[in-house]
């Protein structure tokens, strides 16, 4: 509606000598509420009146307009080109990197044991008081039970130390996931560069009371392409589509479904109950991603759209983050502290403000909006 508000600007422009043609179309805006909402926003958004401006220029000016586009255009090319060269050497840095993180799942697994020379590792800290911290730890720890060393191979719990020290990935961790989660021993990235360049992540388990697969995957697809339909949308690779596994249930451990009883009543008044299977929050329904692919030929619903762009972030940070530093998130090196202390303290600021509203107005103190993980749970 806002160009058609601006064609129609340009039509009253060129009738200008034309009374009645003039009459009509001011007649034709004033009486479509859209356009009317539409020429409001012209005024207001800054997209809409850069466009409009435009379309005022002289035809010569918009013929190098023109030409500019073209080479912007050409740079973009360029851009894609540089993209598809960094996702190669991308590949190459993964494939390099698979001996090192081998012999990292060995070390975690217990399955070889880091001689003295690979053990040596001399803090760089230098404000941490690290015979402060131990002597809190011994008092926080006095009342546990003390595991002798020697009855402890590899590095227990590893990946799931990591998973529930990212903030990101620990919110979708329920206490039911726990227990499979123990028995996580290894999570890798593979990348290709096929036609469709992508990056798969593999979450390697141990055998476990809840399923039989012994490898988890998840892949997330790319496209480094210019859209032929709006080029000047490029921004580099994208993920646009994700697809997870099936994992083999054994019987009765699914714990991403429950079965509910859903009563129906007749008219008649006669009451009739079925049992229906419904999602319900999980770590692992990680693996269970829409299927739809974000592109410019499908259309996807708010609530899809939203939901995939979570798992993409999810996506890219397991592979850039979880997966090349995950003993820093185990040993908590890669925790922002001073983001999680602004964080508390924005939360602080809000709750004050937020008080001192309330006293100040309780009658007309808004309800509480629902929680979307809630919503999805009753559905």
């Amino acid at each position: 509606f806002a160009n058609y508000c601006m064609n129609m600007g340009e039509n009253k422009i060129a009738n200008k000598g034309d009374t009645e043609g003039e009459n009509a179309s001011e007649h034709e805006m004033l009486s479509n509420p859209q356009a009317l909402a539409a020429l409001q926003d012209i005024e207001t958004n800054p997209k809409y009146k850069a466009a409009a401006n435009y379309r005022k220029l002289p035809h010569p000016v918009k013929r190098r307009v023109f030409a500019l586009k073209n080479l912007q255009l050409d740079t973009l090319k360029l851009e894609a080109e540089f993209h598809k060269k960094i996702l190669e050497l991308e590949k190459n840095l993964v494939d390099q990197q698979a001996s090192l993180n081998e012999k990292r799942s060995k070390i975690i697994q217990g399955e070889y044991e880091p001689n003295d020379k690979e053990a040596e590792w001399t803090s760089d800290s230098e404000d941490v008081d690290e015979e402060k911290i131990a002597d809190e730890m011994k008092k926080l720890l006095k009342d546990e039970v003390v595991i002798n060393d020697d009855d402890r191979k590899g590095v227990p719990n590893f990946w799931l130390t990591v998973l529930q020290n990212a903030e990101l990935i620990s919110t979708n961790i329920q206490e039911k996931d726990i227990p499979i989660l123990e028995t996580l021993n290894d999570i890798t990235c593979e990348v290709s560069t096929d036609y469709n360049p992508s990056f798969t992540l593999k979450f390697k388990f141990g055998p476990n009371d809840y399923f039989t697969n012994t490898v988890l995957t998840k892949t997330y697809y790319l496209t480094v392409e210019i859209e032929k339909d709006d080029p000047f949308s490029f921004d580099g690779p994208e993920i646009f589509k994700t697809t997870g596994c099936i994992i083999n249930w054994k019987p009765n451990k699914n714990i991403t479904t429950k079965l509910i009883k859903k009563v129906q009543k007749k008219k008649s008044g006669e009451k009739r109950s079925s049992m229906k299977t419904v999602k319900v929050d999980s770590f692992f329904n990680f693996f269970d991603p829409p299927t739809v692919a974000l592109d410019q030929d499908t259309d996807v619903d708010k609530d899809t759209y939203q939901l995939l762009q979570a798992d993409f972030e999810m996506g890219q940070f397991m592979k850039e983050h979880i997966v090349s530093k995950a003993v820093l998130y185990f040993t908590g090196d890669a925790i922002d502290t001073d983001d999680l202390e602004f964080d508390d303290e924005m939360e602080e600021e809000e709750e004050g403000e937020s008080e001192d509203e309330g006293q100040k107005n309780k009658s007309s103190r808004p309800k509480q909006r629902k929680d979307k993980n809630e919503e999805c749970k009753q559905q």
